[in-house]
């Protein structure tokens, strides 16, 4: 067992339960709220789970009651992708390497524009965090995705120090309303990373679960994204309006290192 992860026996306990869940997932209010009365619920009627990695399939088999508002608050309690790592993202980020260094020196140029594109996200998926399962990905290819979700191109790598960000509001054609095919799509997407973000994280906490197999969301049908270009000109830049298919995919979240 974990230091930082309570025993299993001890999870029909709220406040024991609270705890681990926040170490797996990242504290907010809809996990006090949402999640912990319906496992504490489920633990005390059906008893406990034999693994870490139970508990992870029993929030990821709980969230199918949820309804879209309440995994909208789930999703929006998880940190900004780019914020500073800390408890246990930071450790998960292990020993710096030569290659971390490097990959530090367009720190702040990426942190602006991941800045910009939370925002962006956030107004093309209205109520919604974009949460992604990281993976050791460099940044460069973090920002790349959260464009190609919002229906952004894709900027350059590497990415110049002095690279305009361009408009810090959305075309309206690019806003996927809270409650359709698309947004609802997304809503499952990121609420699907949060567990793969977790089950990660069982492993850099060195839990081990021999043989368990946590089911995956089924693969999605490709589905349409608006995609704007960059027109010609000096200053910020302008968008012509394309559209392409893309399938869904899933990524990760959690082991940029001074990020989560």
């Amino acid at each position: 067992m974990s230091a930082q992860l309570p025993p299993l026996d001890s999870l029909t306990d709220p406040a024991k339960l609270t705890q681990c869940l926040s170490t797996l997932f990242e504290p907010s209010t809809a996990l006090k709220e949402i999640l912990v009365p319906q496992l504490v619920k489920k633990y005390k009627a059906d008893g406990t789970p034999l693994s870490y990695a139970g508990v992870i399939h029993d929030c990821a088999e709980a969230s199918k009651e949820w309804t879209w508002e309440q995994k909208s608050d789930f999703v929006t309690g998880h940190p900004l992708i780019g914020a500073p790592a800390t408890g246990l993202s930071g450790k998960e980020q292990g020993t710096e390497t030569t290659k971390v260094v490097l990959d530090r020196l367009q720190h702040i140029a990426i942190a602006s524009v991941l800045k910009q594109l939370n925002s962006l996200y956030s107004q093309a998926f209205p109520d919604l965090t974009f949460i992604t399962f990281v993976n050791g990905r460099p940044r460069s290819e973090i920002v790349n995705e959260m464009e190609r979700k919002i229906g952004l191109p894709e900027s350059p790598k590497p990415l110049p120090d002095s690279f305009d960000c361009g408009s810090t509001t959305i075309d309206p054609k690019l806003v996927r309303k809270k409650g359709s095919p698309e947004w609802e799509e997304e809503c499952d997407r990121d609420v699907n990373d949060v567990w793969r973000i977790a089950r990660s994280r069982l492993r850099t906490l060195g839990v081990e679960f021999p043989g368990y197999k946590p089911p995956d969301i089924p693969p999605r049908a490709p589905s349409a994204l608006h995609v704007w270009q960059r027109g010609p000109g000096a200053g910020a830049p302008s968008w012509s309006h394309n559209e392409m298919s893309t399938s869904g995919t899933d990524h990760a979240h959690d082991r940029i290192p001074g990020w989560v």
